[in-house]
């Protein structure tokens, strides 16, 4: 595999149109451990097996808002697939904030979330600030995706 990071910018039922961090724009079909199992939004961060023909989406990190920030945790919200009619489209999350964000995370911030990974980057312009702190991530993407079974 060969990854690299970009944005969702519009996403269908088996691929997405996303732009890379270098400003090149492609079609990136579903790998087989997103299709059908993980929801992409336009906004947010996705890494790319851009070895694959075509190039595949392999992993997603939500784009949110942060609503408060209290240490070196923040609760941030973002839209989610509703169960039903009465749900909110908005679902909150209280999320470690990564230690280079710590002190520096304010409420109104677009970021990009995941998981237990927390916060783990601001979005400026719709961009990650620190692209170079993502592309660190790169690695355990491919550790974790190996240990699904796909490659």
């Amino acid at each position: 595999m060969e990854l690299s990071l970009a944005i969702a910018e519009s996403c269908g039922p088996d691929s997405c149109t996303v732009r890379r961090l270098d400003g090149g724009r492609l079609t990136a079909r579903y790998g087989a451990h997103v299709l059908n199992r993980v929801k992409v939004r336009p906004g947010d961060l996705v890494a790319l097996d851009t070895g694959a023909e075509p190039p595949a989406v392999v992993w997603r990190w939500w784009h949110g808002m942060v609503e408060s920030v209290d240490g070196d945790r923040a609760t941030v919200s973002r839209n989610h697939t509703q169960p039903t009619a009465e749900h909110s489209r908005r679902r909150a999350e209280d999320l470690p904030v990564a230690p280079d964000l710590s002190g520096v995370l304010r409420p109104g911030d677009a970021v990009f979330f995941g998981g237990d990974a927390g916060v783990l980057d601001v979005a400026k312009g719709g961009l990650p600030a620190h692209p170079e702190r993502l592309q660190a991530l790169l690695p355990s993407v491919l550790a974790a995706y190996d240990s699904l079974g796909a490659t």
